[in-house]
């Protein structure tokens, strides 16, 4: 199981719609080399991971949990976003304890008719109402606060401060924000002054294409499948943080496919097989206080990555068509983080994962999932 992100955005050009200047992020971003072996290196969990604890979530009726579609961590506790079968928020403390059930469907002004995407400043909860065209905000104990019309189409958000907010668009042309036959991936608004600035580009011809689109591509840092940046998101507009350093190879296809799909008519823009085998894909990103992980894929080749920052050491575990991380902690679990904090990955496991293991002996299958913390290791102690 991978933290799947349907995703990606092209970067040809950045361009302002308005009047807030973009900063110039080129000597801020540091560079990590990437390979990709083409053979298994599935390496144990205990080789990364200095121990494991669990969050069990209360359980009742008024927080049933039908499926984990993103986790967001605040300081009181844990915000789980279930967005098609509860269409809820549920906040729960650090304990597991429920605390409160966030937002309704509706079709009221204080509802939302699709839950698209949440984000949140620590103290409100913002929905992304993409049907409804518009944001609602709640308090984090569930009360209605606000909404505000969406400007422009989004499928993805992320809260910046006061009421600044950046959306992604990917391969969803906003006509009103077209500039020389291309349109914004990202643009950036605050529903105060109602400015706006738009960024990372793609070309008209590309919305035609089978280029993946991205969910929950601001959570916390921009990020696309096909790009070789992972960005941090400012007022200002996007500033690189990291730039992955691909082997020609890598980078030559990638070149080829955007190439040829901007050579190909609307009709025609189909990427083969044999290119999509040959293709890095980026499905996630976690920046620790220590580590930072991310996970790729090329054809059938899982590739997870553990950079570590002070020896700038990068440990890559491949795995060809099966996970390149095995459990040998407890035997169980499957590392396929949803969050981190400071320097814990928030991984979850099923009533059924956990029956029957120490300290779950009586654990029922309709309970809700159970948070997995996994504390990564020390520099100086992962070896």
């Amino acid at each position: 199981m991978i933290k799947k992100i349907y995703a990606i955005a092209l970067a040809l050009c950045v361009l302002s719609c308005n009047n807030i200047n973009k900063k110039d992020d080129t000597e801020r971003a540091f560079t990590i080399p990437v390979s990709f072996a083409d053979k298994d290196n599935i390496l144990p969990l205990s080789e990364f991971i200095d121990s494991v604890s669990f969050i069990v979530l209360e359980t009742n009726k008024q927080c049933l949990i039908g499926n984990v579609d993103k986790i967001i961590t605040i300081s009181d506790g844990y915000l789980i976003i279930d967005k098609e079968i509860a269409s809820k928020i549920f906040y729960f403390n650090k304990e597991g304890n429920f605390i409160a059930s966030i937002g309704d469907k509706g079709n009221s002004r204080s509802e939302y008719i699709n839950l698209e995407d949440v984000t949140t400043d620590g103290k409100i909860v913002y929905v992304l109402d993409s049907r409804g065209r518009k944001i609602v905000c709640y308090s984090l104990t569930g009360e209605y606060l606000d909404s505000y019309p969406l400007p422009y189409t989004a499928y993805s958000f992320k809260h910046i401060k006061n009421k600044i907010f950046a959306f992604s668009c990917e391969f969803t042309p906003v006509n009103e924000l077209k500039k020389d036959n291309s349109f914004p991936s990202v643009y950036i608004y605050d529903f105060d002054s109602k400015e706006h600035i738009c960024d990372q580009f793609f070309s008209d011809k590309l919305r035609y294409s089978e280029l993946m689109m991205t969910s929950n591509n601001l959570n916390p840092y921009y990020l696309t499948a096909y790009s070789q940046k992972i960005y941090e998101v400012t007022p200002q507009g996007l500033t690189a943080l990291v730039n992955f350093e691909y082997p020609t190879k890598e980078k030559d296809a990638l070149n080829d496919l955007f190439e040829s799909l901007e050579k190909k008519s609307n009709e025609s823009s189909k990427i083969t097989d044999e290119a999509k085998s040959q293709i890095p894909i980026l499905y996630s990103f976690f920046n620790l206080d220590n580590v930072i992980f991310f996970s790729l894929m090329k054809g059938s080749v899982i590739y997870y990555n553990f950079y570590y920052k002070q020896t700038k050491e990068l440990i890559q575990c491949v795995g060809i068509g099966k996970m390149p991380i095995k459990d040998d902690i407890r035997g169980n679990l499957i590392f396929a983080p949803y969050a981190s904090e400071k320097d814990n990955f928030i991984c979850i496991a099923s009533p059924e994962q956990l029956k029957g293991t120490e300290g779950f002996e009586n654990v029922d299958d309709m309970n809700n999932p159970i948070l997995v913390k996994l504390q990564i290791k020390k520099e100086d102690a992962k070896k």
